[in-house]
């Protein structure tokens, strides 16, 4: 392609060469904890690219179309140059030739590269290493939704070439903050970090704040956390949601990973969302859906490199038996068609066990930990981050009297508190069980993450 071609091209894509800024439309006001990460890294790392990498519709692009609101205040706008590959009309342009388009028409460098979906890029790895190992003078933001296709195009070469930052759907600090426009930090337990009151004129105060968090937290469970859904109904919701998944499944799975079947993989995701948390027998599995175990395994590794599905391995045992969840909890009520899924009792637990797994996966990726579950004998703990291999932090969801006995097992063992996740407390509370109600739990630890990556960007700018 030419560079008049080129240049044509890239002319629609970036509107503020003309107006200087850009479209209203292109920007929302919130900034989510990946925001601030990808700024840190440009900044702090001038040398090597940002890959962005995360689910279709968790606002990649948005936050792109952020970053280069921000370096606009800075800098002259024919410098900040934009391309998207999702469309075809550039999709066999590299890098390099794109920047040196810009030098050839605006005699001079860009300031920001922004690559949006990169996947799309044929052997966009080796044109992103040969950008890099350049050293353009400018800075590089790349965007991508399958991650497989990622790890297809040898995802070695980025390292000391491009650092990763992660964007999953919302956490339940960034959904209250997007939905409500504060964050509830405020709020007493929050701000103290006691979650219950300490003297008993604290009660009501206490009854009122809690009962703001849990009405914030039953929505989140309903909707779940991809952003643009978050103001629809939930009929709406769901329908943009099951939208999600078929062009996951469809567009990026079957032609970017080149799996042949595309209506085995849907029935696959169908089965995943009807047996959430389930422990996987791939043989018993294999069976039901009369998919060939190797095909099966293929499949859920691609659902979970395209991370719609999260899968926990047991913390011990040889086999290390993985749990498998949908990533979202709006994705496990559109799947099962069941709006207002909370006032179904089949469902309500399944829910609550989704939405933590799914916060505490955000919370691993954070703070360099790993989800895993424990299951020994008939025993077993929902939840356990680990460190360095080791069990740090344990969690139960619910407080029946076999979870329990699973966490007081647990506690025996690894000699580690368990805490007890639930919205009312259970009867007795061995030793070795600490009880928070899971809204409280979650937002406190969701929040932290997010205050952390907030810190790190101030003290940049500092």
């Amino acid at each position: 392609m030419d560079v008049e071609t080129i240049y044509g091209e890239l002319r629609g894509m970036n509107p503020w060469w003309l107006s200087g800024r850009v479209p209203e439309s292109q920007l929302k006001p919130f900034k989510r904890d990946a925001y601030f990460q990808v700024n840190v890294r440009l900044k702090k790392y001038p040398d090597k690219a940002v890959l962005l990498r995360g689910p279709r519709r968790v606002g990649k692009t948005m936050l792109a179309y952020q970053v280069i609101s921000d370096y606009l205040a800075e800098n002259d706008p024919m410098s900040i140059v934009y391309v998207s590959y999702d469309k075809p009309t550039l999709r066999e342009t590299p890098p390099d030739e794109v920047s040196r388009t810009i030098r050839e028409i605006h005699r001079k460098n860009p300031t920001l590269l922004v690559l949006d979906e990169i996947q799309y890029l044929p052997d966009w790895d080796r044109w992103l290493k040969v950008l890099v190992d350049g050293k353009p003078g400018f800075s590089i933001l790349a965007t991508g939704s399958s991650s497989m296709a990622l790890k297809k195009g040898k995802r070695e070469s980025g390292v000391g070439r491009w650092n990763e930052v992660l964007i999953l759907p919302l956490s339940f600090a960034e959904f209250v903050e997007f939905r409500t426009g504060e964050s509830l930090k405020s709020l007493a337990f929050i701000r103290d970090k006691k979650p219950f009151p300490e003297k008993k004129f604290h009660l009501e105060q206490w009854a009122v704040e809690s009962g703001v968090l849990r009405e914030n937290f039953r929505e989140y469970v309903e909707k779940g956390g991809f952003p643009e859904i978050v103001d629809m109904d939930l009929w709406d919701a769901q329908e943009v949601l099951r939208g999600i998944v078929e062009k996951a499944i469809f567009k990026d799975v079957v032609a970017l990973m080149g799996i042949g079947k595309p209506l085995a993989l849907e029935n696959l995701v169908y089965y995943l969302a009807k047996h959430p948390g389930s422990i996987l027998s791939l043989e018993k599995l294999s069976g039901e859906l009369e998919i060939q175990r190797a095909t099966l395994e293929n499949y859920l590794c691609a659902l979970e490199d395209m991370m719609l599905v999260i899968m926990p391995p047991n913390l011990v045992g040889k086999t290390r038996r993985r749990k498998v969840y949908l990533a979202d909890t709006g994705l496990l009520s559109a799947l099962r068609y069941s709006p207002g899924s909370l006032l179904d009792d089949s469902m309500r637990g399944q829910l609550i066990e989704t939405a933590a797994a799914a916060n505490l996966q955000y919370v691993a990726h954070g703070g360099s930990k790993r989800l895993a579950y424990w299951r020994f004998r008939d025993h077993e703990v929902d939840f356990v981050l680990t460190k360095g291999g080791k069990p740090d932090i344990a969690l139960e969801v619910g407080s029946t009297k076999k979870k329990l006995t699973g966490a007081r097992r647990f506690y025996e063992r690894y000699k580690i508190p368990v805490r007890v996740l639930s919205f009312m407390p259970p009867p007795k509370q061995p030793d070795g069980i600490l009880w928070l109600p899971i809204e409280i739990d979650l937002y406190m630890a969701t929040s932290a993450e997010r205050e952390k990556a907030k810190l790190e960007f101030a003290k940049l700018l500092s």
